[in-house]
This record gives structure tokens, C-alpha cells and sequence, in this order.
């Protein structure tokens, strides 16, 4: 049991870390700070492995992906304008 929750901390960790990078790539954000969340995401999916299987790291990084996709959405007008002057 405990090595299933060891890989889900991983499989947490490095999934949100990449999604969070993509993310901050497609706004055109060229300095951030740690994002310590990365750090609660893992810790969620290795907590909730244990109780509910491997399924639940799946289901938090796809709610995680969500809220990335909306918050690009919500933020389009400034992500448009980053890809139109990388272009030109």
C-alpha cells in the first residue's frame, strides 16, 4: 500500500509540474516563484490512492487540467496577445 501511494506522490508531483509549466508557456510568463501546490497536488493523490486506488490521480490531474484550460480561457485576450507578437 505504501509503495502505491509513493508512486501516486510521483506520478502527482511530476504530472502537475509539467502541467503547470505547459500553462505558464502558452501565457507567455517569463518569471514565476515555486509553485508549492505541486507539492499539495502529490500529497492529494497519494492520500486519496490510498483510499480510493490508482483511479484518483487521474481524476485529480484531469480537474487540475480544467482549471488550467479555464484560467487560459479567462485569460485569452492577454494569451492571443503573446502568441501574435512571438509570430511577428
Amino acid at each position: 500500500m505504501l509503495s502505491l501511494a509513493v508512486i501516486n506522490f510521483f506520478i502527482g508531483i511530476f504530472g502537475s509540474l509539467s502541467l503547470f509549466l505547459i500553462a505558464t508557456f502558452a501565457e507567455g510568463v517569463q518569471h514565476f516563484s515555486a509553485p508549492f501546490f505541486v507539492l499539495l497536488i502529490g500529497l492529494a493523490c497519494a492520500l486519496l490512492s490510498t483510499l480510493f486506488g490508482y483511479v484518483s490521480t487521474g481524476v485529480i490531474l484531469a480537474i487540475y487540467t480544467v482549471v488550467l484550460v479555464y484560467d487560459l480561457y479567462r485569460n485569452r485576450d492577454t494569451v492571443l496577445f503573446y502568441w501574435n507578437k512571438r509570430v511577428k
